[in-house]
């Protein structure tokens, strides 16, 4: 049974779009490929403003943002070490 939004999940979705956005501009493949993973989280965590997931998904979806995050961040940094 689904619960109302505990207001965590506007966080969420700020640092997936935010994510996202901070990549755009690279137009290589693995950066593309990230904002789209982003994206796709961010509609997540806007759905759950109006409607929270189970918790299994919740914290599913949750580790996923913390994996692409450290991804991206991984990427940004030997990116700005090769330029």
């Amino acid at each position: 049974m689904a619960m109302q939004n505990t207001g965590s999940a506007s966080v969420f979705h700020t640092s997936a779009r935010d994510l996202a956005a901070r990549l755009e501009s690279d137009a290589s493949p693995v950066a593309q490929e990230m904002v789209r993973e982003a994206q796709v989280l961010a509609d997540t965590f806007r759905r759950w403003e109006l409607q929270r997931p189970d918790d299994a998904m919740r914290v599913q979806t949750i580790r996923q943002l913390l994996d692409l995050n450290r991804r991206a961040m991984d990427y940004v940094s030997r990116a700005n070490k090769a330029g």
